[in-house]
């Protein structure tokens, strides 16, 4: 079975859930939607059989990226507005680009440290935990099917004992 890189390996079509450095979870076997044939998609991981992403559940790491998230939008905030009030007062000019790529640095700013805050509280809350645990079952049920368990053995994954004792 030939592997993705962005585009189907048999008809070139392209691969609209690959993502070069994503971690997913699910089959890592695909179906391209034009010529029908399977590839397989490394972004994809079969949580049952290598687990999780490490920083799936690092509290720490998320605090860290919402504290750079509120620091790129206090340092554009500040930026716009020394850059404004010396343009205004040396050069008695209003350069509106200058807000507005201002503005847009604080949105990216704040809506990124947004995301790590609500992924902070669904660590502390359980919440990423059950959506991983719920993966997990759907992952052993795929493994369930000893032509899957055996496919994904053939591609060179080590499947845990308990799946292929069944092929």
């Amino acid at each position: 079975m030939l592997q993705t890189n962005g585009t189907c390996p048999y008809c070139g079509a392209e691969v609209k859930d690959y993502r070069q450095y994503g971690w997913e979870y699910g089959s890592p076997i695909r179906k391209c939607e034009k010529c029908g044939n399977d590839y397989l998609n490394k972004t994809y991981h079969e949580i049952a059989v290598e687990g999780i992403d490490p920083d799936t559940l690092n509290v720490k790491k998320s605090v860290s990226g919402m504290l750079v998230g509120l620091a790129i939008m206090i340092g554009a905030i500040v930026l716009t507005l020394v850059l404004t009030w010396a343009t205004v007062s040396i050069a008695n000019r209003y350069y509106i680009q200058i807000i507005g790529i201002g503005a847009v640095l604080t949105v990216i700013g704040f809506l990124f440290a947004a995301c790590m805050l609500v992924d902070v509280l669904k660590i502390k809350t359980g919440a990423k935990e059950r959506k991983l645990n719920s993966l997990r079952e759907e992952s052993a049920q795929r493994l369930q099917n000893k032509e899957y368990a055996k496919a994904l053995a053939d591609l060179g994954y080590s499947i845990p004992e308990e799946y292929l004792e069944r092929v």
